[in-house]
């Protein structure tokens, strides 16, 4: 959860928002970031490098964990098709179906 508050703090400072979603627009971002805040954000930058190693560490150097997940392997497509699986799971798996193409839920008319 530190990690969590330090990116979302960070991303209030340099957006004015906890949630960005107001931020981007057509064509790049609403506002442009001053040097200022450029040289501002470095400090929490390099902390949050230090955190996230430390959690790369106590994660997936931990030998219960390396245990856990040593057996897992992915899903062919026989898996997938069989599993009703969708979206990034079943594109990573391989099958080239995509219901954001094969039936789109909006059309521009024109």
């Amino acid at each position: 959860m530190q990690v969590r508050e330090m990116v979302l703090d960070l991303t209030e400072y340099l957006t004015g928002n906890r949630i960005t979603k107001g931020i981007t627009m057509i064509g790049g971002v609403r506002r442009d970031l001053t040097a200022e805040m450029v040289h501002e954000s470095l400090r929490p930058l390099q902390q949050l490098k230090k955190q996230v190693q430390r959690l790369h560490h106590v994660t997936l150097d931990d030998s219960t964990i390396q245990m856990r997940l040593s057996e897992l392997r992915g899903v062919d497509q026989g898996g997938c098709f069989e599993a009703v699986s969708v979206g990034p799971t079943a594109r990573a798996s391989g099958v080239r179906k995509d219901v954001r193409l094969d039936q789109p839920t909006s059309r521009l008319e024109t």
